[in-house]
């Protein structure tokens, strides 16, 4: 039933456009009435809908004391009946009013409308029910009565602005506060500019004119005005405007997003002066330059943001300028100020090169920003703060004194569980003098939440069919650890004795500097300075650090902090010991506090048939034991077999999917047989190859055998068919057969081998393999019965060689028979080989690049000089780079300054150019920037010259029209310049199947030399031979010799036809030690090979297509939608490269946007192809709902090659989405998270991501009919929600007498129980409330998806009250859930034992609240409603 009701909980906006026949109803006042709802009477029923009520709302989201409430019924109309409406309204159990009418519904009476005031109390939550006499059916809807929104924040955000008319503005706020309850509106950047909000005139170099007294002057606002903003998105003001006033019509707040000490690019012009901006620590002192200013650019939008000291007076005075100016303009009634995050521990210098802890003044600026709205209008005066991060790093923003009206923290990774809020809200309400808290946590952050479709399930492209192992330890550490005091990790250490222990700190850095940190044993300092100067690259946390300590028998807590600050440490683990006593206790199992466990150790691609963890266990005595794993699998169950002491326990342990690949979690107990000392476990993939496991631990009680530190191999069920039968080898006739000797060899040369051998069959072949590296191709001849030999050559290395001689291709049907072997003059006989079996695996490219590059080119005035030469005009100059700086660059050709294309919103342009930072940094890909500039066709001169100082670049290229220019081939100025090149080549050329494609021009058809730019400088001085091809026909092979140097190698007489190309160089039947190639020459043109292609076709390995790389190549989904509208499509890839974008179709067309151009999705750099992003998106409006074909399709025009494992059609997942909101309503904060569409029809939306205007992901029907009636419920239950005070007792919850285990804090697979109480809470004294949160089967990270809670009955809930039946004999208790029952009280059946209340609790899914009314009798009551 609760579906059908959703489906007919209609919006008030869909109330107006019924042109409804509306009523009055009488609401009479209720002096005594108890919470249970009414018997319903079984008569007449029939007489109208089973669902008669198709809507009911009120009018505004919050009323103030007096205000009348309008209330709105819409009623089913399909026909015509008669019924009698009873309306209830309840503050908590107590029934405040009643009233009663008769209404026949017509075609000209679809609705009623009810006006009613509530009493006058202020601060109070009403819940209001309406039912039909003889009818199941009961709607509510909730009524908050507060003069102050801020008391009872229901934040939202607002952050489309496109062009609407004040009706549609008007339909989506009316949706926001009448259907979502919210109150307040967060505008995301809506402004101008960061400095100057409001939109002013400037003249046509961009500059403000100002009025006579100096002041801004506001443009115009028509139906037609527009402006871009930060990130370039259109932006309409008068939009802006209508939102402000709709919100405020329905009795929501409009609050003005602001950077609170941010400027725009030349920031100068608009009177903000440098010498109040906050610089770097590599800053030049004195006079600073722009560059030296901390900020951030916006390379795509041509945008900047300069940060300013927060402390300093004169920016306080003209930013609070501008924010009363945006009241004034826009009507907003107070300022949400935002921040990046630094804290009290965080310093820039100022002009004056004097360090500024600026985060300590934040509080001084927001009392400054009150002071002003409240001088400017004391009615617009509301403040928030965004403390990045929680409270913890800003001890004077949450304070009484701070002049803030509620408390507001952006909640990031580091902070991703349950217990970091508690601690966030906690921590917060201790401090802030009882001010609200709002949380803006991120749900499903950057993750493909929503309807997947698997890439592996994509038709027709080739699947790889046999695996090699690839399984591989992982290492663990606890990462974002560099805070000083602030960041945390503490370890719970057992030892048997009291005495003085070694214990050795496993970490690693890549910091500049050293950090330093101290050690504190049960809360006593024992280390005061620790420094970690080892420096070990990050990821990779392998120094030690060998300190000595005492210890307690029994349980210490030994805690790791920082003296330093910003200098960041990767922490693996401790290993404590004493005699024999030794244990090694895990970072990342320990308690974190502000820092994060950035990599959980495991042994990851567990997942080719063989592929075993062997760990070795110890017992104290013989006897069965539990055992589980820890693991994760992201979406496809897998089964493997389990050994102990090499006896076969269980060939079916399960591993469930958990989610993701970062989310772990137990295995079922599985009892097994252990002897007393050391046991062999072992956990094993057997007659499968699937898409694999992470494992993390085995566990055995509480004792602990990481995967990491276990012993893992391959040893595959596949059994080889080869055998020795008369002293000859037989049968070799299996794919992936081999038999192997090893040989020796004075020296690294060329050998013949000799083999005898009978073939009965039809020609075959056999691979030679020397150290696991193919040698070559054998072919047998048919021989009947007779037996013949076949001599081909082999090269081998100086020292032992083992040789195999393996069957790759598939099976036979009659096999081959070797009898005799001869290398080197040394004779094999059959008998001294070895037989076995090895999976035959498609090789993919193993060739690397090594970008051509300038390196020490950061100074001010250095230029590169590139000639060109342009057959044909351009307008495009693309320069390859990479960068972790953002210098700035003027180009120039034939020596004119190419002006920027950074259109300051007026079009004012500079000279300037900014190479912003590139994804990896100086370890990522080379990208590419487009600099506009007209080239006639000839040869110019191009200058890239920097303009900034000490502003690094590796440039690597110059691309005119078709063209590449090498910068190795550039001149350098001025003398004495001091920039060096590194040559371009590529490299591990040296597998079989290895190939470089290079188009190339001919003018004419005809014969032509090949110079290939080479070296060859393999240890072994081995010569390379390659293949080459020229539109797919065979030339002459081509010899590398050895060289240490570079060298040209000269083809002769080549054919080319005239026009376009295709030369192929590729490695063929032999694995070698390489060759690397810089270039190939053809005349005076150098086509360079790390330009080249040398990408595979596109596979599908397992779960992931590879190599989706080549022009025309595409893959299509076939979908089925569910809901019709704007959808989101996410892409689960990794890119090695530089940023990319395919196009998307939609069957077979397509999509293009406003402006004609096709939709396209970005893939940007994960820095290596085994990191995998579930970032990368595109909104497609207007689908209809039904199946679809979503193509992705590389065009001609689109660069780099991505691999990819699947696409989501994005939405939010619901139950992480609801278990976050009642855990944050039960600590007593409330979460942002609800917002506008661009398109009332596609909302509304909800945050994803820090940048608001981000959709990654949408809302189900389903998600948005809870927040419905979640949001409802918080404001019904407000006053025992956000006023009541956190308590220390605990509960118990028995489902049929089997206890299930509790938590305070959120703690994965619990029952999450939070205890309030009201004592200084004045009027509910007497409430005592618990709420019910069930993580059964979930982890304890709030922003991961997670699984739909179980639903249990008839559950019993011990609540220990301390008082007995005597002290409260009118004690009644109830319970109400957002989840069920229209949020309504429901009185519970209880028994006393003792000072302990025994409740029994009819349900819990996700949010029950338990509510214990300690004087029952409401007329007792101290305060009563009339």
């Amino acid at each position: 039933m609760k579906k059908s009701k959703r489906k007919r909980t209609l919006s008030l906006v869909s109330l107006v456009a019924l042109n409804l026949s509306l009523t009055s109803l009488p609401m009479a006042p209720v002096i005594k009435a108890h919470a249970t709802s009414p018997q319903i009477s079984q008569d007449g029923k029939k007489q109208f809908p089973s669902e008669p009520i198709q809507a009911f709302l009120v009018d505004k989201s919050r009323y103030n004391p007096g205000e009348k409430v309008t209330m709105s019924l819409l009623f089913d109309s399909s026909k015509e009946w008669k019924g009698t409406l009873n309306l209830e309204v309840y503050h908590l159990n107590e029934k405040v009013a009643e009233g009663k009418k008769n209404i026949q519904v017509k075609r000209d009476l679809k609705g009623l409308e009810i006006v009613w005031t509530p009493p006058a109390d202020d601060f109070r939550g009403y819940l209001v029910k309406a039912s039909i006499e003889g009818s199941n059916q009961v709607l509510t809807t909730a009524i908050d009565v507060s003069s102050d929104w801020t008391h009872y924040p229901r934040y939202g955000y607002t952050t489309e602005f496109p062009k609407e008319t004040a009706a549609e503005s008007d339909k989506k706020m009316k949706q926001l506060t009448q259907e979502y309850y919210l109150n307040g509106f967060q505008f995301y950047d809506w402004m101008w500019r960061h400095d100057v909000s409001v939109y002013s005139k400037t003249d046509n170099n961009g500059k403000p004119i100002l009025d006579k007294d100096g002041n801004f002057i506001t443009e115009e606002i028509t139906p037609r005005t527009a402006y871009k903003d930060l990130l370039g998105r259109m932006l309409f003001p008068l939009t802006i405007k209508q939102q402000v006033q709709a919100a405020q019509k329905y009795n929501a707040a409009a609050m003005a997003y602001q950077m609170n000490y941010a400027a725009r690019e030349n920031y100068q012009d608009f009177g903000v002066e440098k010498e109040w901006g906050l610089y770097r620590k590599n800053a030049q002192f004195p006079n600073p330059s722009q560059q030296d200013q901390e900020g951030f650019i916006f390379d795509w939008a041509n945008t900047g943001l300069y940060l300013q000291d927060p402390g300093n007076p004169f920016w306080q005075t003209y930013i609070n300028k501008e924010f009363t100016r945006s009241v004034n303009e826009f009507g907003f009634d107070g300022i949400h100020l935002d921040q990046w995050g630094a804290n009290d521990n965080d310093y820039l210098y100022d002009y004056n090169g004097e360090k500024r802890y600026f985060s300590k003044d934040y509080d001084a600026l927001i009392n400054s920003v009150k002071d002003s709205l409240v001088k400017n209008n004391n009615k617009k005066d509301f403040v928030t703060f965004n403390m990045v991060g929680g409270n913890e790093g800003y001890k004077d923003v949450p304070k009484p004194t701070t002049n803030t009206d509620f408390d507001y923290s952006e909640i990031w990774q580091d902070k991703d569980n349950y217990r970091d809020l508690v601690k966030v809200v906690e921590d917060t309400r201790k401090t802030n003098g009882g001010k609200a808290v709002v949380i803006a946590g991120y749900m499903n952050y950057k993750l493909a939440t929503g309807v997947h479709y698997e890439a592996a399930d994509v038709k027709g492209i080739p699947k790889a069919e046999q695996f090699s192992s690839r399984i591989q330890k992982v290492p663990g550490w606890v990462g974002d650890f560099g805070r000083q005091d602030e960041d945390q990790i503490i370890w719970t250490v057992d030892v048997p004795e009291a005495g003085t222990y070694n214990l050795d700190l496993k970490y690693g850095h890549e910091n500049d500097a050293f950090p330093e940190g101290k050690l504190s044993v049960n809360n006593q300092l024992v280390e005061n300075a620790i420094s970690f100067n080892e420096k070990t690259g990050w990821g990779n946390p392998v120094a030690d650090k060998n300190l000595s300590l005492h210890l307690e028998k029994g349980t210490n807590k030994i805690k790791l902090q920082l003296n330093t600050n910003n200098l960041w440490l990767n922490i693996d683990s401790i290993v404590v010991k004493k005699d024999s006593f030794e244990k090694e206790y895990e970072a990342e199992d320990a308690e974190l506090i502000s820092c994060k466990v950035d990599n959980i150790g495991h042994v990851d691609h567990f997942e080719t048939d063989g592929d075993f963890i062997e760990f070795t266990v110890k017992a104290a005595q013989a006897g069965t034991y539990p055992i589980k794993f820890g693991y994760s699998v992201e979406r496809t169950a897998v089964n493997r077999h389990l050994y102990v002491n090499n006896e076969l326990v269980s060939n079916s342990i399960k591993l469930d999917p958990t989610g993701s690949w970062e989310t772990f979690d137990d295995t079922e107990a599985i009892q097994v047989p252990l002897k007393a000392g050391e046991n062999k476990v072992v956990l094993k993939v057997e007659k499968v190859n699937d898409t694999g496991a992470k494992v993390d631990y085995l566990r055995i009680g509480d004792s602990r055998y990481q995967a990491e530190k276990s012993t893992i191999g391959w040893d595959p069920t596949q059994k080889p068919i080869i055998e020795i039968s008369n002293n000859q080898i037989s049968n070799f006739k299996q794919q992936g057969d081999y038999l192997s000797f090893k040989v020796d060899s004075a020296e690294s040369k060329e050998f013949p081998i000799s083999i005898t051998y009978k073939n009965a069959g039809v020609e075959t072949k056999r691979s030679l393999l020397v150290n696991n590296k193919k040698a070559g191709v054998v072919h047998f001849d048919q021989t009947n019965d007779g037996w013949n030999k076949v001599e081909v050559p082999i090269y081998l290395y100086k020292g032992s060689n083992e040789i195999q001689l393996k069957m790759e291709d598939q099976t036979a049907e009659k096999g081959i028979e070797v009898d005799q072997l001869v290398v080197n003059n040394q004779v094999i006989e059959a008998t001294q080989t070895e037989l076995g079996w090895s999976p035959v695996v498609a090789k993919t490219s193993s060739i690397s690049v090594s970008p051509g590059k300038t390196d020490n080119f950061g100074s001010a005035g250095q230029r590169a000089i590139f000639t060109i030469h342009n057959e044909n005009e351009t307008d495009t100059l693309r320069f390859k780079y990479r960068t972790g700086n953002n210098p700035r660059v003027n180009i120039y050709v034939d020596g004119k300054l190419i002006p920027a294309n950074n259109s300051y919103v007026d079009g004012k342009t500079v000279s300037e150019n900014i190479f912003s930072s590139t994804p990896g940094g100086w370890d990522g890909a080379m990208v590419e920037k487009s600099i506009k500039a007209t080239v006639p066709a000839g040869q110019h001169e191009v200058v890239f010259e920097l303009a900034s100082n000490g502003e690094y670049i590796n440039l690597d290229s110059l691309l005119v029209g078709d063209e590449e220019y090498q910068v190795e081939e550039a001149s350098f100025a001025p003398e004495g310049h001091g920039i060096t090149t590194t040559v371009g080549y590529v490299y591990d050329f040296n597998e079989d199947g290895d190939f470089l494609t290079f188009d190339v021009d001919a003018p004419n058809a005809g014969k032509y030399d090949l110079v290939w730019r080479y070296t060859n400088d393999s240890p072994s001085k081995r010569t390379a031979n390659r293949s080459v091809y020229v539109n797919n026909e065979k030339m002459e092979n081509i010899d590398f010799a050895y060289s240490n140097n570079w060298k040209d190698q000269t083809m002769t007489g080549v054919p080319l036809n005239e026009g376009k190309n295709k030369i192929t160089i590729r490695v063929e039947n032999l694995d070698d030690d390489g060759v690397k190639l810089d270039y190939l020459q053809i005349g005076t043109k150098k086509y360079h090979a790390e330009s080249t292609n040398s990408l595979p076709p596109m596979q599908i390995y397992k779960g992931t297509l590879l190599n989706f790389g080549h022009s025309g190549d595409e893959v299509t989904f076939d979908v089925d939608l569910t809901e019709k509208g704007e959808t989101s499509f996410i892409f689960t890839y990794s890119n090695a490269g530089a940023d990319t974008v395919r196009t998307i179709y939609v069957d077979e067309k397509p999509v293009l946007d406003e402006k004609g151009n096709p939709y396209t999705v970005v893939f940007k750099s994960t820095k290596n192809i085994d990191t995998y992003s579930e970032d990368g998106y595109v909104v497609l409006p207007g689908l209809d709902s039904g199946k679809h074909k979503i193509t992705l399709k590389q065009e001609d025009n689109q660069k780099g090659s991505i691999n990819l494992r699947r696409m989501t059609v994005g939405l939010f997942d619901e139950p992480s989405v609801r278990l976050m909101d009642a855990g944050l309503a039960a600590m007593g904060a409330t979460h942002i998270e609800m917002g506008t569409a661009e398109k009332y029809d596609e909302g509304p939306n909800m945050l994803a991501h820090e940048y608001y205007p981000n959709r990654s992901k949408k809302m189900s029907s389903s998600l948005k009919e809870s927040m419905k009636d979640y949001y409802k419920f918080i404001a019904a239950y407000e006053n025992l929600l956000f006023d009541s005070n956190e308590t220390t007792r605990l509960v118990q919850v028995e489902d049929k007498g089997q206890a299930f285990k509790i938590s305070t804090d959120g703690e994965k697979n619990t029952i999450w129980s939070i205890v309030r109480e009201n004592r200084d809470n004045k009027g509910y004294e007497d409430y005592d409330v618990v709420h019910l949160i069930n993580l059964l089967n979930n982890d304890s990270n709030w922003r991961n998806a997670a699984s739909k809670p179980e639903m249990y009955h008839d559950l019993t809930v011990r609540y220990p009250i301390g008082k007995t039946k005597q002290d409260l004999p009118n004690l009644k208790v109830y319970s109400a859930s957002p989840d069920a029952n229209q949020g309504q009280l429901k009185e519970l059946q209880y028994q006393w034992e003792n000072d302990e209340l025994v409740i029994t609790l009819p349900s819990l899914e996700y949010w029950q609240m338990i509510v214990i009314d300690r004087n029952g009798m409401e007329n007792q009551k101290p305060i009563k409603i009339k």
